[in-house]
């Protein structure tokens, strides 16, 4: 055997030997009488892998690898962890941090940022994970303009060095070679993690092929499901997984656009995962599902592998509390898990609750007498979603 492990529990033999061989478990015995390499596991507990289900590799990755300044709320600790981790460095060298708290100093530009670091370029990441703050030296290496708009820019054009959502655009404009992933794979084994799934909504086949490589080179050795858009392909090496969406309430693409992505998933065999983080998100995620489906429940709308991400908090009319099994929508704290038929989303219904609490719908018809749910998909009757 390549292992033998002594005095370990199971739950179903309880006190027993198990020996390992060519990675799989070979013999499950009272006393196991052979010999070759032993650890005494002392009665501890024997249990299958864990799986991490949402996770995002390449950031927890790079997040090793960069100053950390989770749970700091003080300027002038902030600017000590950053020169410490910059005093690590080689001259010019870029210094990335991540965990930004903005009860700090709010969302600082550029110039405040080059209070803290001016030697060398300088991004920071809020905790949120959306937000990228960047100081001048760091700003120059962007090259030059027109800026997207993921780029906030002042009265003159000129970037403040705050970037929204915009980490495609920075890997493009900046370059550099991915985060090594052995590290973070030696962190999941420790903890006894053999499968995860990364849950990023740019995922596609360019990731797909890197992920691929890593666990082929043995950087990754964990069994991987991959969501992410439309264009990934099927893989080798992982699972493709759920379609993820992934929007914010400020800035809402048109409903149909969500719609016919989800669609297409469907066509594709695969579930939808959806981010939502505040009512408005929810709101419009279900009003997308309700144009694909128009006779949509919630519970049997969303193929048993969907799943709303962050979700904390429910919409009116929807009960939360804990997901009977087969029922799919587990969340962060709360579980939409079926809908109330008196207060079934009939599209005005749907308007009228969405204005009144998040003003990202407006109806533009007499709301009808009844409240029995509309078969009409809300497109019909609702603008574009616009936060205020």
């Amino acid at each position: 055997y390549d292992l033998i492990l002594r005095n370990v529990m199971t739950i179903e033999r309880g006190a027993c030997d198990v020996a390992l061989a060519d990675g799989y478990i070979a013999a499950i015995e009272a006393r196991i009488e052979a010999f070759g390499p032993e650890r005494d596991c002392g009665g501890n507990l024997l249990l299958p892998g864990l799986i991490d289900h949402h996770i995002h590799l390449l950031a927890t990755a790079a997040k090793l690898q960069s100053a950390d300044l989770s749970g700091l709320v003080r300027e002038e600790a902030i600017v000590r962890r950053l020169r410490e981790a910059a005093s690590k460095l080689s001259p010019e060298e870029p210094l990335r941090a991540t965990g930004y708290d903005e009860r700090a100093l709010a969302i600082p530009r550029r110039a405040e940022l080059d209070c803290w670091v001016a030697d060398r370029p300088l991004r920071v990441q809020d905790r949120t994970g959306a937000l990228w703050l960047l100081n001048s030296r760091a700003v120059a290496q962007l090259g030059d303009p027109p800026w997207p708009d993921c780029v906030e820019t002042d009265d003159c054009g000129e970037p403040t060095g705050r970037i929204w959502r915009g980490d495609a655009w920075l890997r493009e404009r900046l370059g550099g070679r991915p985060p090594l992933l052995a590290p973070l794979e030696a962190q999941l084994s420790r903890l006894g993690i053999t499968g995860v799934t990364d849950t990023g909504a740019a995922n596609g086949a360019s990731e797909a092929g890197l992920f691929e490589r890593s666990r082929e080179s043995g950087q990754l050795p964990q069994k991987l499901q991959l969501m992410g858009t439309e264009d990934m392909p099927e893989g080798t090496g992982y699972r493709r997984g759920p379609l993820k969406l992934l929007y914010d309430e400020r800035d809402l693409p048109p409903l149909d656009i969500v719609a016919d992505r989800i669609r297409r998933a469907r066509d594709q065999g695969r579930a939808v995962a959806a981010h939502c983080v505040t009512e408005g998100e929810l709101s419009y995620f279900l009003a997308a599902t309700c144009i694909v489906s128009p006779r949509w429940r919630p519970v049997a709308s969303i193929s048993p592998a969907g799943r709303m991400h962050h979700m904390v908090l429910s919409i009116p009319g929807s009960r939360c509390g804990r997901a009977r099994p087969g029922e799919p929508h587990r969340t962060g704290r709360s579980v939409l898990t079926r809908h109330s038929r008196r207060t079934a989303f009939c599209r005005c219904t749907f308007c009228r609750s969405i204005s009144r609490r998040g003003r990202l719908v407006r109806c533009r018809r007499t709301p009808p007498p009844t409240s029995a749910c509309s078969t009409e998909p809300f497109a019909t009757s609702c603008t574009r979603g616009t936060t205020q």
